[in-house]
């Protein structure tokens, strides 16, 4: 998780529009695939997830 959060952030600062299509595209591709990814962000710090919902929201 530690990894996944690290990356996470660093494409936040740097790259946010990839990230937020990655992750919408993810979270699209089926139940399966959105309880894993929403598992996955559950376990990331409050400040990764916040990042995370920010960007997310923006499109």
């Amino acid at each position: 998780m530690e990894q996944a959060q690290i990356l996470i952030e660093a494409l936040a600062a740097r790259r946010p529009a990839e990230l937020a299509h990655s992750w919408k595209a993810a979270r699209n591709a089926g139940p399966r695939w959105r309880n894993k990814v929403e598992s996955g962000r559950a376990r990331l710090s409050a400040g990764a997830q916040a990042k995370l919902a920010k960007l997310v929201r923006r499109k």
